[in-house]
């Protein structure tokens, strides 16, 4: 397919975006929640914006865009991108996976612990 998978130490996505333009992310359905949180911008300037917009405005500008895989929350049911709120200015840099696409109930944490 010609695609590359590239793997960076750069902890925030807006390093990344700089280091990476134009890269797809591909990203579970935490981490889609973690980038609308503003708890997770403690240090990040926001001025008239809040720095989840400047952030992800930046990510945007440099082309990137994300593919959200979804999963199974503690009470079963499948939780993908459609129940993450995206400002609609944003709508187009995310894609989502559905359950049929990609569904894995092993978590992150848990993949962490075998490698």
């Amino acid at each position: 397919m010609g695609k590359s998978l590239i793997l960076t130490s750069a902890p925030r996505f807006t390093e990344k975006s700089s280091i990476l333009p134009g890269a797809t992310f591909v990203i579970g359905f935490d981490t889609c929640v973690r980038l609308f949180d503003e708890t997770y911008y403690p240090d990040h300037v926001a001025g008239s914006a809040t720095a989840v917009d400047n952030s992800l405005d930046l990510i945007k500008e440099n082309g990137c865009n994300f593919i959200v895989a979804g999963r199974i929350n503690s009470r079963g049911i499948f939780q993908g991108l459609r129940d993450v709120s995206v400002p609609q200015r944003f709508k187009d840099m995310f894609c989502e996976l559905t359950e049929s696409q990609f569904r894995s109930d092993l978590s992150s944490t848990e993949m962490r612990k075998r490698f």
